[in-house]
């Protein structure tokens, strides 16, 4: 995915998905996984994509579906602008994730939505065929 963010802005950026990735795990630990998005100054439409699941079967397999994702988000020409966890030490580090995107359309907004849904379909499917 491209990296031509500037290095105020990357840090900026991971601010907010460290904000997003303690949120999602402190207030919504219930919730698996959301997608929403705001619009920043500098990047226009930004998605969230927040994930609080991270599979019984071990870290391997969000990994897995978080490799697929942004595979398929880098061929669509998707602009990662950050990823962080949280928490971030302790037992349960890593546990919520927060990546953020840059949309450039609602339009791509759905097509991020939409490859969202899948791989997550996909590895629930792949975890329950074993």
């Amino acid at each position: 995915m491209s990296t031509s963010i500037s290095a105020p802005a990357r840090d900026r950026m991971d601010e907010l998905a460290l904000g997003a990735a303690w949120e999602s795990h402190t207030r919504y630990p219930h919730i698996d996984r959301a997608i929403y998005s705001f619009y920043d100054e500098t990047y226009g439409r930004v998605v969230v994509v927040a994930n609080n699941h991270p599979y019984q079967g071990g870290a391997a397999i969000r990994d897995a579906e978080l490799t697929r994702i942004r595979g398929r988000l880098d061929q669509l020409g998707v602009t990662e602008l950050a990823y962080r966890t949280f928490p971030t030490s302790g037992p349960n580090v890593g546990y919520s994730y927060a990546l953020l995107l840059k949309a450039a359309s609602k339009a791509r907004q759905r097509e991020i939505m939409r490859i969202i849904d899948e791989e997550a379909h996909r590895t629930l499917l792949e975890a329950f065929a074993e």
